[in-house]
């Protein structure tokens, strides 16, 4: 029911019209769009796009609240917290939050998919491993494939993994005969991993506190270190092709502007501006005046949407 919504806004003539020139690379800007209506939107944008989807929202407010809609028609859009501010001098950020982040950055950092991650502008701007330092960190584990245990073993200690008898936190592993508990930096859960003899038989994410199997995976990553030492802005993860959003946030840069009010333009200074699209890494130059190159979300019916 939810995607015959979208299904039937998207097809409407004007949204269909600005939907086809996003899929020809061209910067779309959506007028008098109520903040409530901004999660619809949004999906039907990343509905339409082929590449990575990444909305930039104003605050954490805002990114919770259209992150939250965002779930009813993609389950698995990521949610990229900001980096966890220490309350007073000396004090040590919250390890969950790091670890979250660690983790999405790696997603990002690997193969190309199709992911939406709903973030803040300061988010976007700010500092994360950069990707050769986390490729260079990287372990892939793989179910049936073949595990040299000792050399494992040897490269975990070397990276200052802690050897004890039953891991209780990051950066910590165990070892009972053909079985390696492995409790990687970037991971929210611990991996277990069965060998026999020499091939992982099995990999399997598990429960501290009961110590048993919450989810097989066929596939596992591990980092041989937390990457602090070379780190980029998270923007350099954006790839061409990727879709930018800006949901409110002041991200001019984005391909996609979403207002609540209209496009203001400056007619002294019209002409000698020009934004470089991160996801392009191209020169569009300033966009032209509004009754060109935007649409307004209330012609849809959807100004006053409710979500």
């Amino acid at each position: 029911m939810k995607a015959d919504v979208l299904e039937q806004i998207a097809s409407s003539g004007p949204m269909a019209a600005k939907l086809g020139e996003l899929r020809t690379g061209a910067d779309v800007v959506f007028e008098h769009v109520v903040e409530s209506a901004r999660p619809m939107l949004a999906a039907i944008i990343a509905r339409e796009a082929k590449a990575r989807v990444w909305i930039a929202c104003a605050d954490v407010r805002a990114q919770e609240a259209l992150h939250n809609e965002l779930l009813n028609w993609f389950p698995d859009a990521l949610f990229f917290p900001e980096a966890d501010v220490a309350p007073v001098e000396g004090a040590i950020p919250d390890p969950e939050t790091a670890a979250e982040r660690l983790g999405i950055v790696q997603q990002l950092g690997g193969k190309k998919g199709r992911e939406i991650v709903v973030l803040t502008r300061a988010s976007l701007l700010g500092q994360v491993p950069a990707p050769d330092a986390l490729k260079h960190l990287a372990i892939v584990l793989k179910r049936s494939a073949r595990l040299d245990r000792e050399k494992l073993i040897r490269q975990l200690a070397e990276a200052g993994y802690e050897h004890v008898p039953q891991v209780s936190a990051r950066g910590q592993f165990a070892v009972r005969g053909g079985i390696l508990d492995i409790y990687s930096f970037h991971h929210t859960l611990p991996v277990r991993v069965e060998l026999f003899d020499d091939e992982i038989e099995s990999l399997r994410h598990f429960d501290l506190d009961a110590q048993t199997s919450v989810q097989q995976v066929d596939t596992c990553t591990l980092l041989l270190g937390e990457a602090e030492d070379r780190t980029c802005p998270l923007r350099e993860y954006l790839r061409d092709g990727d879709v930018t959003v800006d949901a409110g946030a002041g991200f001019w840069e984005a391909r996609v502007r979403i207002l609540e009010g209209a496009v203001e333009w400056d007619s002294e200074d019209s002409g000698d501006q020009s934004h470089e699209s991160p996801a392009s890494h191209q020169s569009h130059g300033r966009q032209p005046a509004p009754e060109d190159h935007s649409t307004a979300f209330a012609d849809h019916g959807l100004g006053e949407f409710e979500a």
